[in-house]
């Protein structure tokens, strides 16, 4: 499950399943991506959150992945745990 609080907080967003499209949970305060979807066939939006682990995160996103500069994390962390066929943006 998605953790933080804000729009998403309780929700299982199907852990495993694949996402059509575009997929953004930014702006929730979350702390860990667990919930996320496996496959994002689209871009992946996580900005403005409170990440301090990339566990959870999906496993290829197609499109470009978008995180907050503030979490620490650099491109090559999360291309070592997320195959991103686009640009790695970090913001």
């Amino acid at each position: 499950m998605l953790r933080g609080r804000g729009r998403l907080r309780g929700q299982d967003l199907g852990r495993g399943v694949d996402e059509t499209g575009d997929f953004d949970c930014s702006y929730n305060e979350l702390t860990s991506l667990e919930g996320a979807p496996t496959t994002v066939n689209g871009h992946f939006n996580c900005i403005e959150n409170d990440l301090t682990s990339l566990d959870g995160c999906p496993k290829k996103v197609d499109g470009d992945f978008d995180i907050s500069k503030g979490t620490g994390f650099t491109e090559d962390q999360i291309r070592a745990v997320c195959d991103v066929i686009g640009v790695v943006n970090i913001s």
